[in-house]
């Protein structure tokens, strides 16, 4: 089986608006993935393994001028990637993968930017395009009325891979007044101990996130089909609609935030038991320098320093308390 599990930014766009470029990335540029996850609604209860038999026809079919880069069977991933996919006068490189009920398509794109109002925007503009364009279209007419099959629910999400912070927000105010966002602590995204955080913002048309990791991007696709797509079908909604939203919104409250209040007690934990060594460590240092007072002057100095560090440590571990 040749696995091949990264997609490589290829986009040739010239667009001076946002600096769209081919370039390796650098601390001007930022990569965007844009994700469209698709649900197979199957027809008459047709169970996992006619809707799989059905699909992988479809899609080998459809497919057969794409690079096969993982073929799997009935309970693996089957996987396409084209270098050349046109959408409207700009070029992507994209991805096709298939799991039973699952359709995700994956395009990437770099940005010569770092603003995230620009970031945002163009995020959207080429959500559009690509929801827009034959590729999309085909592939829905394809999965339409067959045998097994009755349709495709699609949900897209983008992820923007620069990290966020706070004062980031600023620059979104505007968007902020009129749209869902959601600040999320990333427990598997850490600089030194403490866990990073990202933004997501929830609209009806899509979730955009800014930078997580693969564990959370999963969670985070995880939750669409569950709370959206699924609902989705069940409804037969062409969109989310307001119950629909609802049902996304609080699914992922529940997600991010319910968990939210115990992952930042176990960093408190862990940082009042770091800070417990430290003020341990402070305080013998300074009893023995106490200790030496009469022999080295400016070692004493030094470890009443430290003594008195140790004693405020103390004191910060007693108010947390």
């Amino acid at each position: 089986m040749k696995k091949e599990n990264t997609i490589v930014p290829e986009t040739n766009i010239d667009n001076e608006k946002y600096g769209v470029q081919n370039n390796e990335l650098n601390s001007s540029k930022t990569c965007i993935e844009y994700y469209f996850l698709f649900l197979i609604a199957e027809k008459n209860n047709a169970g996992y393994d006619q809707v799989y038999e059905e699909a992988i026809e479809i899609l080998k079919k459809y497919l057969s001028d794409w690079n096969l880069i993982e073929s799997g069977g009935y309970e693996e991933w089957t996987k396409w990637k084209r270098n050349d996919v046109k959408l409207d006068k700009e070029i992507f490189t994209a991805e096709i993968d298939y799991y039973k009920k699952r359709i995700f398509i994956k395009f990437n794109e770099t940005v010569n930017s770092e603003d995230f109002r620009e970031l945002f925007k163009r995020a959207r503009e080429t959500r559009k395009k690509i929801e827009n364009s034959t590729l999309i279209k085909e592939l829905k007419v394809k999965f339409s009325n067959k045998k097994c099959i009755k349709k495709l629910f699609l949900y897209p999400f983008i992820h923007m891979k620069k990290d966020f912070k706070p004062k980031d927000l600023e620059t979104l105010s505007d968007e902020t007044q009129t749209t869902f966002f959601y600040e999320i602590l990333d427990s598997t995204n850490r600089v030194f101990l403490f866990p990073k955080k990202a933004l997501i913002r929830l609209s009806r048309p899509s979730i955009i996130s800014t930078e997580i990791s693969e564990n959370t991007k999963n969670k985070l696709i995880n939750s669409i089909y569950t709370s959206c797509l699924y609902r989705m079908r069940e409804k037969n909604e062409s969109m989310p609609s307001d119950d629909t939203f609802r049902e996304i919104r609080n699914f992922i409250e529940n997600i991010f935030y319910q968990n939210q209040a115990s992952i930042a007690q176990i960093e408190e934990s862990k940082f009042i038991k770091l800070l417990s060594i430290i003020g341990a460590i402070s305080a013998m240092a300074g009893i023995f320098s106490l200790w030496r007072i009469l022999d080295s002057l400016a070692f004493s100095i030094i470890g009443i320093i430290l003594f008195l560090v140790g004693i405020y440590v103390v004191t910060l571990i007693l108010y947390k308390k």
